[in-house]
């Protein structure tokens, strides 16, 4: 083996095809630093000059769209894989027309796919140097961040007012959703109870900031309201909403981010976001990000409560 040679990502990618081809064998040329047709390698050469390259089968890809599906987030088509990858027929066919009709799905498993193929690739050249009694060598990363994913795929812009009565709809259909183990009249009261007081979407002192693919679709939305007095200011975020077919994608994070980059430029000291139902379980996420507990509203099932004194 040349003990010069290193793993670019050209040549990583050579082996990545070698492999995954079904039709032709392809070896390493460690000598040349390219992949080679097996029946192109000099026949006369009995040294390592030519390496064969990983095997790679059918039942290897079908592990790793099980793999990317375990990590997939977004709850429609984590559901949707999941059959397809359960039904036995037409597997891989069924896999690629899926995640090609959302780009980002796409674009996540092509990530998630050349990830793990390098890594492969890397642990199996590392061994051979190993075996040769040379340094291991470290192949640069290439994993696609969710912040690029989602700058490629997705853009920010303030809501039009034609725009605002849809937005007033989600809004209930989110809140909706969070308290969908109550009862309708039950989350009526907590609908109403908390949007008491608060200026409607269409009024001067709410931001809606809506979410959208680079095509023009609609993916969801902040809204938020400002109060001032005196020189304090603080902005509270009345709705956060992403629809389940663009969730897992970070784009909730990043829609409060923006966001909060606009209320840095109009000098909005703080910015508030209040969790509820079971958008509760998301509070590790925000806190992660940066925001802070400030305030816990605890309730009590008085029937409830009441037999469990009085049984």
């Amino acid at each position: 083996m040349n003990p010069s040679l290193r793993l670019t990502r050209e040549l990583v990618d050579q082996i990545v095809f070698g492999m995954e081809n079904q039709d032709r064998e392809y070896v390493l040329d460690t000598h040349e630093g390219k992949v080679v047709p097996a029946d192109h390698a000099a026949a006369d050469d009995t040294g390592d000059r030519y390496v064969e390259l990983p095997e790679w089968r059918s039942v290897d890809g079908y592990n790793l769209m099980e793999q990317f599906v375990a990590t997939l987030h977004n709850p429609i088509y984590r559901s949707r894989l999941r059959s397809i990858l359960a039904s036995g027929r037409g597997v891989f066919r069924q896999f690629k027309d899926t995640v090609r009709e959302r780009r980002e799905i796409e674009r996540m498993w092509f990530s998630f796919k050349d990830r793990a193929m390098r890594d492969l690739v890397a642990d199996w050249y590392n061994d051979l140097r190993e075996r040769e009694g040379l340094d291991r060598l470290e192949l640069q990363s290439t994993e696609t961040e969710t912040d690029q994913l989602i700058e490629l795929d997705f853009v920010f812009r303030s809501a039009i007012e034609g725009e605002l009565p849809t937005i007033a709809e989600l809004d209930r259909e989110a809140f909706d959703e969070i308290f969908d183990d109550s009862d309708d009249d039950t989350v009526d009261l907590y609908y109403r109870a908390s949007r008491e007081g608060i200026p409607a979407v269409s009024h001067a002192a709410s931001t809606v900031l809506v979410t959208e693919t680079q095509g023009g679709e609609f993916a969801g939305f902040l809204w938020a309201i400002t109060r001032r007095s005196g020189e304090a200011s603080a902005a509270y975020v009345v709705q956060l909403y992403i629809l389940p077919e663009f969730r897992g994608f970070g784009l909730a994070r990043e829609t409060l981010r923006t966001y909060c980059r606009s209320a840095h430029e109009q000098r909005i000291d703080e910015v508030h976001l209040s969790l509820a139902g079971s958008a509760l379980d998301f509070e590790a996420s925000f806190t992660g990000y940066g925001m802070t507990r400030r305030s816990v509203e605890l309730a009590i099932d008085v029937d409830r409560w009441y037999r469990s004194q009085t049984g």
